[in-house]
């Protein structure tokens, strides 16, 4: 458990998005119910900050991303919004940061498997 409270698996970070000189993979522990959808992101060069599965009790069935930058998170909810505009889903979207602007983005957790799909066949 981490101190969200959720099950913490390794995730495989592609070694170009680490930053690594090596350029091998790194392993990141991420909750279990993201392990999927951040990998399918990481691979399609989106950067991650911090997220969370279920934010349980304040918003419950809600899923959370902190993308690096604003690039990320706007190829993320027009990924999004393509494939759930029909729905009346409620999205919150907050940035942060001075000097660099990180953007998080909260999402119903129902969606995580279908967002999986998506991006594990999409391509830059």
């Amino acid at each position: 458990m981490s101190f969200t409270g959720h099950k913490q698996v390794e995730a495989r970070l592609p070694g170009h998005m680490a930053g690594l000189a090596s350029g091998k993979d790194e392993l990141r522990l991420v909750d279990k119910g993201l392990k999927c959808l951040l990998e399918a992101l990481w691979n399609s060069g989106i950067r991650t900050v911090m997220s969370c599965e279920d934010q349980s009790p304040t918003f419950p069935g809600m899923a959370w991303i902190m993308f690096s930058d604003q690039s990320g998170a706007l190829t993320f909810l027009h990924r999004y919004w393509l494939e759930f505009h029909n729905c009346r889903d409620q999205l919150l979207v907050r940035a942060t940061g001075k000097k660099y602007v990180m953007v998080c983005v909260r999402f119903p957790k129902k969606r995580i498997s279908r967002l999986v799909k998506i991006w594990q066949n999409w391509r830059r």
